[in-house]
Formats: C-alpha cells, structure tokens, sequence
C-alpha cells in the first residue's frame, strides 16, 4: 500500500509526503532519512523539533521541502484530506463509540446495510472492508493517512456508507478531526484506558468530542444507562434502547440457549421479533443500536429482521468450539472488568464448570487487572492466567496483581501458566462434557508481544489444533 501523506516510512513512495510524529514508542524524527530514500518529496516536521544540520543539507541537496508546523497529528489530518480531495465529506459516515460492544455492533450496522442493498465500507480494530477487498487493521481507529486513503477508495468504489468504529484515542489523538458524522452510536462506557486517561470524566469527554462531529440533523442513538442524560447534555436529543419501557426502542428478551436468543424490538411502536446467535442481554443492546440507526437511516424492519437473523457474528467475538471431550469453548475479545462480568455471568447458566483462561495487556491500564481477577473468581470455578501481550513487564507481577484482591480460597482456584498455548491446552485436559472454557483477550489478534518480539500466535489456531487433536 502506498500513501501519498504518510507517517510511516512502509508507506512512502516516489513523491509522498511523509510527516515525523512524536508517539509513544518511536519518533517520526528518526525515520526521516528512511522516508528520504524512499522517493519523500516532503518532509513535515512539529515546530519545536530538532533536525541536524547533515539532514537539513540532505533535504536542500535532494530538493525536498521541508516544512516546520505548529502541530503535526493536525497537519497529518489536514495534509491526508487535502490529499484526496476531502473523500469523508462525500460519504455518509456512521460512527460506532463506547467501550464495550463497539466491534459487534459496527458489524452488525455494516450487514445490515448491506442486506439492505446499501453499498457500504466497515471500519473496525478487526477488518477494513470495501466491497470484496479486505485491508489489514491493527487500531481499533485506523490513523489520518490511512483513514483518508480508505475514504478515497470508498468514493472510487462507490460507497455510500462507512460503518465505522471510533475510540477514544482516535478523538484524543486528532485521527478524526475535520470528519461529520452522519450518524453516532454510543454503547456504554467503564473503566478502560487508565493508562491514557487520568480517570472517568477525561475518558467519557473525549467520547463526548467523537459525538459532537456529528452533522446537525444526524441521530444519535445511546444504549440505557448511566450515562444517557450525560450524552444528552452533550449532544441534544437522544434515541434510546434499552429494556425499560420509556426507551425509543423498547427490547424484551423471549428467550435464550447458549447458542440463540429470541427477542422483540420496538420500533416505531410496533413490536418486531429477531432470531439471533448473539446471546446475552448486552448483545440485545448491540442489536437494538444498530436496528436503531439504521431505521434512522430509513432501513425498514422488515429488511432489518432478515440481515439480523443471518448475522453470524463478529470474528472475534462470542465464537465457539465443541472439542473433542464434549467440553465447548468460547473465544472472545473481553478484556475489561465490565465486559467479563457481562460474559461471564451468560455462560455461568450453562456451564457444568466453568474455566477462563486470560491474562492482562502489559504497558496498559494497571487498575483494571485487579477488577478483571475478581469477576473471573466470581464467577468461574477455576481461571488459568497467562500472558496477554505483555510487552516490557514481567509476566510474574502482571498475574500477582491480578490475584491481589483474591481470598486464600480463590487463589486456590487459579494456576499461572505463561506460555498461552500451554494455558489453553491446560485448560482443556482437565474439562468433561458440559464445561465450558472462556479463552479471552486475544481474539482475532495473530500475535504475542512479548518485549519487542512479536511471536506468532492465535487462540482460534490453538483451539482448532485441539479440535483436530493434533500434539501439543
């Protein structure tokens, strides 16, 4: 993939323009030389940034521009828009935000405008999609320069729509400045991202930023709870979904297995019944959000009950394994406090036993782990702990601190083994028929970071080896 605005040298090319932003792990300033031999036609820096004189020499002997700014995420928007002649302001763009339920119910927006005929893009952490062409995601929020690009292609394409999942730091870190939004949902919101914001309010102020780029006129649909008004001091007029009687979309839960749920939505005070794979009461909510909106943008239930009931899921989430000993289980991305007790406590029902294997993200949010330790106790009759990316902490203290609130009687409960494969496998050999394993964390990711090593590793591989009983 080439850009023409780039802040990765990957993707400079003959004639690109390459900005040098300072993260959190690398500095721009160090790859400009790269982007230089690249083909860079333009280098952009930050005002307050230092450059040696060589590479100064470098730029005016090689006729590269060279360009101080007073900001450079903001220049990267600008410049990636300019680039492509503003493609976001050509497209209806949805916006997905919250911190659970974002991935599954930006899938289910993009499936059920599709259904509908709507020729529509997905946005997500998991996949980048324009019609048969898949792009590779590694953020949940893509940055500026590919953000733009992936618009461009839309309109080439002749998208109408992007479903499209925005986080917090994509609002924080200027990824989605200058973009309206045609509509927004907001699913919820808990503890996550200590490690980038100082506590609730900072975190739930940069959702409130996401939500105040929508257009004038565009709906925004909030599922129930605590945080509702909240949104509607932000935002105006809401449209809410939820399980109490006065919400705009009403739901009542019918039924449920481990495999399905019947449920009933209101919508426009009329009742209609969905058939889904997507169990538990937060899943109804995702539901519920997504039938909203796209009501809103004039998708008629009828059309709606038939992409729901086809919808398999998203990759990631909620998938599950029946294995050879007659044990099943479920690999999903869960990895806050919230999201496991809302799991949890669902399979809990319909396990014989119930084991979780998982392991806390290393360089991120330390206040949570503690939190995610004692739901799994809560709720689980034997957790297994291993790593979950831990980057440059030692793996020994990551599962101490994630045992530090257990009693002596539910530290017995638990056994530490790094290596995830072995944790799995662990997890396997001591099930029997009617146990249920919770693999959570890493879904849909294909590696381990541990250090700077980025190892190879699937927890849908694993449990497929398992499945086809190859050796461990």
């Amino acid at each position: 993939m080439k850009l023409r605005v780039s802040s990765h040298t990957d993707y400079v090319y003959p004639g690109s323009t390459y900005v040098a932003i300072s993260g959190k792990q690398f500095n721009g300033l160090d790859f400009i030389e790269e982007a230089i031999s690249r083909g860079a036609a333009k280098i952009v820096i930050q005002k307050d940034a230092q450059i040696s004189t060589s590479l100064q020499a470098l730029c005016t002997k090689k006729n590269i521009a060279l360009e101080c700014v007073a900001d450079a995420r903001a220049a990267l928007v600008d410049l990636s828009a300019h680039a492509y002649d503003y493609p976001a302001k050509k497209l209806k763009i949805l916006a997905v935000t919250g911190t659970d339920g974002k991935t599954t119910s930006t899938y289910l927006l993009y499936h059920i405008l599709k259904k509908a005929g709507k020729k529509v893009a997905l946005l997500t952490g998991v996949q980048n999609i324009i019609g048969d062409q898949i792009f590779e995601s590694t953020l949940t929020t893509a940055k500026p320069d590919f953000l733009h690009y992936f618009f461009h292609e839309c309109v080439q394409a002749g998208m109408e729509y992007v479903a499209m999942e925005v986080s917090a730091q994509a609002s924080t870190l200027h990824r989605i400045d200058g973009i309206e939004f045609a509509g927004c949902i907001f699913t919820n919101l808990a503890r996550e991202h200590g490690e980038d914001y100082r506590d609730l309010e900072e975190y739930f102020a940069a959702k409130c930023d996401i939500l105040q780029q929508k257009k004038p006129d565009a709906p925004v649909v909030v599922h129930d709870g605590p945080w509702v008004e909240r949104v509607k001091q932000c935002v105006g007029v809401v449209f809410k979904c939820g399980f109490a009687e006065h919400s705009n979309y009403q739901i009542i839960s019918l039924q449920e297995t481990l495999n399905a749920q019947l449920l009933e939505i209101s919508i426009n005070k009329k009742w209609y019944q969905f058939d889904t794979v997507l169990i538990g009461s937060y899943n109804a909510l995702n539901i519920a959000g997504a039938v909203a909106l796209a009501y809103a943008m004039g998708i008629p239930p009828e059309t709606m009950i038939v992409a729901v009931n086809a919808f398999t899921g998203a990759p990631g989430r909620l998938e599950r394994f029946m294995l050879p000993n007659g044990s099943m289980a479920i690999v999903d991305y869960a990895h806050t406090p919230q999201a496991y007790a809302a799991l949890l406590s669902r399979l809990k029902k319909y396990a014989r036993r119930l084991t979780v294997v998982f392991g806390a993200a290393g360089n991120k949010d330390k206040g949570k782990r503690s939190m995610m330790g004692k739901v799994a106790a809560d709720y689980c009759d034997w957790t297994i702990l291993t790593n979950d990316n831990p980057r440059h902490e030692d793996q020994r203290v990551i599962m101490e601190q994630i045992m530090s609130n257990l009693t002596s009687e539910e530290r017995d409960r638990v056994f530490c083994e790094p290596e995830r494969r072995s944790a799995i496998f662990a997890a396997y050999k001591g099930a029997q028929t009617g146990d249920i394993i919770a693999v959570l964390g890493k879904s849909g990711e294909l590696v381990q970071i541990i250090g700077d090593a980025r190892v190879p590793h699937s927890d849908q591989q694993v449990v497929d080896d398992i499945i086809m009983q190859k050796v461990f």
